[in-house]
């Protein structure tokens, strides 16, 4: 129920970010009524595949789960599977969840914007669809904790397991998490930088370290 931020209001473009709470929209419906994700989808090489991931150097004819989709668009975050994702299941339910959450800064510009504090809401559903009886959370949470991108929030947090998504683009350079301490919580990190220069990295790592031992020093108070 405590907090550290700044500037946690400022609208950004979302990014990468959108896939966490767009997959958050899937899990949580398919817990009301299913929603085929054990169907198969077959890649045929005309999908888009602009930008991350894996699935577009797979072999026409590769099939996949959507379960497998929504972990590919997780842990390597593959527009390619978010693009299939997107294409069958609509954004009617992203802008539900949102709703659901009180995340309004995921509604505008169809749905490609975010503030940090609404990072932390994305990360606090997501935190309680791993601990609650869902239907997939070991692959939601080895998905997240998997996430190829390490070295913006990792390096400062002392080798905890995070669970995250990151977000990569023109002026949008994002990495956000729950961090698995002894007491959980959760960090949101947005940028205007365009990558992952060291100095960047390093800075990024260091806001991390200090909001550990904020934690820290939160929890022996309490």
């Amino acid at each position: 129920g405590v907090s550290y931020s700044y500037n946690a209001d400022e609208i950004m473009y979302s990014a990468s970010l959108i896939k966490l709470p767009f997959a958050l929209s899937l899990l949580w419906e398919n817990e009301e009524h299913d929603l085929g994700f054990d169907g198969i989808f077959t890649y045929t090489g005309a999908e888009y595949a602009y930008g991350s991931g894996e699935i577009k150097f797979s072999p026409a004819g590769s099939t996949h789960t959507y379960l497998e989709l929504m972990e590919y668009m997780l842990r390597v975050s593959d527009n390619a599977a978010f693009a299939v994702l997107r294409d069958k299941y609509g954004m009617e339910r992203y802008f539900d969840f949102a709703r659901s959450i009180g995340a309004d800064s995921l509604y505008a510009d169809d749905g490609r914007t975010v503030k940090a504090r609404d990072g932390g809401k994305i990360l606090k559903s997501a935190y309680d669809y791993i601990e609650v009886d869902c239907a997939f959370p070991a692959q939601i949470k080895d998905a997240m904790c998997s996430s190829v991108h390490t070295v913006m929030l990792s390096p400062g947090l002392s080798g905890k397991e995070i669970a995250r998504k990151y977000g990569r683009d023109y002026g949008a350079y994002y990495d956000m998490g729950i961090v698995y301490d002894a007491h959980p919580y959760v960090i949101v990190f947005l940028s205007d930088k365009d990558s992952g220069y060291g100095y960047v990295n390093a800075y990024i790592s260091s806001v991390a370290a200090e909001a550990a031992a904020a934690h820290a020093s939160l929890r022996q108070d309490g």
